[in-house]
């Protein structure tokens, strides 16, 4: 007879499981989600307004770099992005958008037209998956 192992024991090896890139892959995040460009620099007295990646939001913005913000993944790590108008991929190089907000993710405005339509309506549903 085979003994279950006790929770934490389970619990752990669940975790171990999850960190495998096999796991990260199945993970979908659904959510609102809202943009943002140079205007975040009003608030940074860095002339190169750093993300948090260390990437300069203006050199993203002046490139087309499909950019977004989240409190999920790896920077650098490739994510597609889902909503009512589409579905673009865009690169996570920046942490946000501020918890209070309850969204889960802030888009370059590029993509976020592109997945939600026009920047007007500042908010929209969205459905987030890794790339592999």
């Amino acid at each position: 007879m085979k003994l279950a192992p006790p929770p934490l024991i389970a619990l752990f090896g669940l975790l171990c499981h999850l960190e495998g890139t096999n796991a990260a892959h199945s993970i979908s995040y659904h959510g609102q989600a809202s943009f943002y460009g140079l205007e975040a620099c009003r608030v940074n007295p860095n002339p190169r307004c750093p993300t948090a990646s260390g990437a300069s939001l203006p050199a993203l913005i002046a490139a087309n770099t499909p950019y977004m913000a989240a409190w999920f993944g790896d920077f650098g790590s490739w994510w597609r992005v889902c909503g009512p108008e589409g579905c673009a991929v865009a690169i996570l190089l920046d942490r946000g958008p501020a918890k209070r907000l309850n969204r889960i993710a802030d888009l370059s405005p590029t993509v976020f037209a592109k997945v939600c339509g026009s920047l007007r309506q500042g908010v929209c549903l969205v459905t987030i998956n890794p790339l592999p």
